[in-house]
């Protein structure tokens, strides 16, 4: 359960402005493997997280398990990630 703010200015995790959840959401995704975000915050917010954030989340994680360019995410197969190469 995410029980965070969506504000103008970062005060921590999941404390922040949406590109700040974009990113804290995205790394808990592809790095730690969590899959579904129950949103606790504010109710005057969750249309912003519902419509923005998450959407911006799942493209974004998409990018980086693909090992997009740009992503900072290495491809599937070389020694960073450990995982076997698609064959």
């Amino acid at each position: 359960m995410l029980d965070g703010t969506i504000a103008r200015e970062s005060r921590g995790f999941l404390h922040g402005p949406p590109r700040q959840w974009i990113h804290e959401l995205t790394e808990l995704a592809v790095g730690h493997g969590v899959d579904t975000f129950l949103f606790a915050g504010a109710p005057e917010h969750l249309a912003e997280f519902a419509l923005e954030i998450v959407p911006s989340v799942r493209e974004q994680a998409a990018r980086e398990r693909a090992g997009a360019p740009g992503t900072g995410a290495p491809a599937p197969g070389t020694p960073e990630t450990g995982a076997p190469a698609a064959r």
